[in-house]
């Protein structure tokens, strides 16, 4: 099944439902605890197989499990990226 339709949205996690996303990108994952709270509460939302994709870091999170971590060049240089799946 390839799916044809994509929504980019470039926002504030606080203020963006991205709770039906199929795949979620965070650049430069660094929470303070609040804002940390806030986002796992939306992850605990997501359906099964949903995707999170992070850089710096992998999530800690009991509603996902880490998938793989692949080296990646981006215009700055090589970084590793971190891509984890919604758990039931």
């Amino acid at each position: 099944l390839i799916r044809r339709h994509i929504d980019f949205i470039h926002a504030d996690f606080n203020d963006c439902d991205f709770t039906n996303g199929d795949v979620i990108y965070i650049n430069s994952y660094y929470f303070q605890y609040e804002l940390s709270n806030l986002f796992f509460r939306k992850v605990s939302k997501l359906k099964k197989g949903a995707r999170i994709i992070t850089l710096i870091q992998p999530l800690q999170s009991p509603y996902l499990t880490f998938k793989m971590k692949c080296p990646y060049e981006f215009s700055w240089g090589k970084e590793y990226v971190f891509i984890h799946e919604k758990l039931n």
